[in-house]
């Protein structure tokens, strides 16, 4: 069952729980290795898309840029928005859009064979 047929609190609480696992994971394994796995937020995105449609994607990808925002660019623990951080959106709006056409391509594909006219 997706998430886009249950109520506005699925929607908004499986994306938003995501982010936040993802980002413990990513806070732990920063610990452990040389750089920032910021690559972990796409499984976030990827599977709030998977689970809840584009509509639970684009609340993992506000979540996502902000997270990411907030904790790992500097000034840290201010959200503030430049050029900087641009890339990071881009880059987390084409893996978005990605899912978001394979998921469709996914329900499409589910639904019987109509006939055509």
């Amino acid at each position: 069952m997706k998430i886009t047929q249950l109520g506005m609190k699925q929607i908004l609480g499986v994306p938003l729980l995501l982010v936040a696992t993802a980002l413990l994971l990513t806070c732990v394994l920063s610990q452990f290795l040389p750089f920032t796995p910021h690559i972990v937020f796409v499984g976030a995105i990827s599977l709030s898309v998977l689970l809840g449609g584009i509509k639970a994607g684009l609340v993992s990808l506000l979540g996502t840029v902000i997270s990411i925002n907030y904790f790992y660019t500097a000034p840290l623990y201010a959200l503030t928005l430049g050029v900087d951080d641009l890339w990071r959106l881009v880059f987390f709006s084409i893996a978005l859009t990605v899912v978001g056409v394979q998921q469709r391509y996914l329900v499409h594909r589910e639904k019987p064979d109509e006939p055509q006219l």
